[in-house]
């Protein structure tokens, strides 16, 4: 995990939580609620405008935890891996650039692959994003999905498929996207978070 979160902001709310708000209204409510950090959602930043956001974010002294989500390595819905790579290299840059600790990352649907194909495409894809990622002190954060989410976002439903791609992965800068949405199901979650608390 990045210093820039463990030493700066204590509390964060993703953009998605109030995902009628404008990017300009999220900032300045978040602020007077004393949040000290936004999780970005990217469809609104780029609406925004990415120099107008972070010349917004310093304006109202709005840090960043996250940037979500990249992704997409299976070529779900017609798209080209090599577009989704380099689309990914650009949201590390931006991410970068907003200083944001995490970059959350969604493997896309299974997309008529099979399960030992589709690993290895994100598995790949991870390997030669991570250095670039390590570059811009920013982590990838990987994120397993319920399986209600299956036909359009990952194909990772659970929290052992996740760090079974992790694993593969093994770089410092590919960790663990925990969002208690989507694992609260898992059995033996609350044992097994020692185990979790360095690969988030």
């Amino acid at each position: 995990m990045s210093e820039r979160l463990v030493d700066g902001p204590k509390l964060s709310v993703n953009h998605a939580t109030t995902l009628r708000w404008s990017f300009e209204e999220a900032v300045v409510r978040y602020r007077l609620a004393e949040i000290d950090a936004i999780g970005v959602w990217l469809p609104k930043l780029i609406e925004f405008g990415e120099d107008e956001a972070q010349d917004w974010l310093s304006k109202n002294g709005m840090a960043v935890s996250t940037l979500s989500y990249a992704g997409g390595f299976t070529g779900a819905f017609g798209h080209d891996l090599d577009d989704v790579i380099e689309e990914t290299r650009d949201w590390i840059r931006l991410a970068g650039r907003l200083q944001a600790s995490s970059l959350v990352v969604v493997s896309g649907p299974i997309n008529n692959h099979i399960t030992k194909h589709a690993t290895r495409l994100v598995v790949e894809s991870l390997k030669e994003l991570a250095d670039e990622a390590a570059d811009y002190d920013v982590t990838l954060s990987l994120l397993p999905m319920r399986r209600a989410f299956g036909r359009e976002w990952t194909f990772l439903n659970t929290l052992d498929e996740a760090l079974t791609v992790l694993d593969r992965v093994n770089h410092p800068n590919v960790q663990l996207a925990f969002d208690a949405y989507h694992l609260w199901p898992e059995k033996g979650l609350l044992q097994r978070l020692p185990e979790l608390v360095s690969r988030i």
